[in-house]
């Protein structure tokens, strides 16, 4: 669980795959809060299933379940997302060039009714991995994806996501970070949406969170964040367990 760690725990992916046979289950439960009155609350199960099929490339499986608490609550599935990642290459120090992932989505409109647009949805993302000192590292992510608008049209929205990281103790067991996400406007709105829930406005959230290794096999998450704009969330807890099989 280790090599290379789980995606999910903090914002941004890492560049780097899975080895060939070896399955990730990583999985959360988040609690999502709005800044509007009525408050909106949602409390979701985002999880993504990682499988090696060679030493640069895994299959990707996610979706979720969420319930949406205002006047009137509600209960649905997620849309689910199938995708790959494909490691191109390590860092190279002497070169001064980041380890560089790609990772390609397609959101597919499987969920219950209003928690999705009704149409299918790629993202790719762009994955980059720093090692600044012998326990300080650096992640980001660059994205765009294809969404559907209020209007039926297609439009193209930007996505980044960065990590700062820190691993404690000798066999580097435990690992704190701080991380943010910022969602660039667009012109739709998507409420299922586990992170960030509309388009249409800069949405920035940032906060701290920690990894704890628990053996080879398993490890705990959990991460306290707030939105930083207007239209961000106002609060995004998440509690998450990952285990590789």
């Amino acid at each position: 669980m280790r090599d290379p760690g789980p995606d999910t725990a903090d914002f941004p992916d890492s560049a780097f795959t899975v080895a060939p046979g070896v399955l990730y289950v990583e999985t959360a439960v988040t609690y999502q809060s709005s800044k509007d009155s009525p408050q909106v609350r949602d409390y979701s199960t985002p999880t993504l299933l990682r499988y090696g099929v060679t030493d640069r490339f895994e299959l990707r499986l996610s979706g979720f379940f969420v319930h949406e608490q205002e006047a009137t609550s509600r209960t649905g599935v997620g849309p689910l997302g199938i995708g790959f990642k494909r490691h191109f290459w390590d860092e190279q120090p002497d070169r001064f060039l980041p380890a560089f992932g790609i990772i390609g989505l397609v959101t597919i409109p499987t969920s219950s009714a209003g928690f999705d647009s009704g149409r299918a949805e790629p993202i790719v993302y762009f994955n980059f991995d720093y090692t600044l000192t012998e326990r300080l590292e650096f992640e980001w992510n660059g994205g765009i994806g294809a969404f559907e608008g209020d209007n039926g049209e297609m439009f193209c929205q930007g996505q980044l996501l960065w990590t700062f990281a820190r691993t404690w103790g000798r066999e580097g067991n435990f690992k704190t970070f701080f991380h943010g996400i910022a969602l660039l406007p667009g012109g739709s709105e998507n409420p299922a949406d586990p992170i960030l829930g509309t388009r249409n406005q800069e949405e920035v959230v940032i906060g701290p969170g920690y990894v704890w290794f628990r053996g080879n096999r398993l490890a705990w998450d959990a991460s306290y964040n707030y939105g930083v704009t207007g239209a961000s969330p106002h609060r995004l807890i998440r509690f998450g367990m990952s285990m590789a099989f």
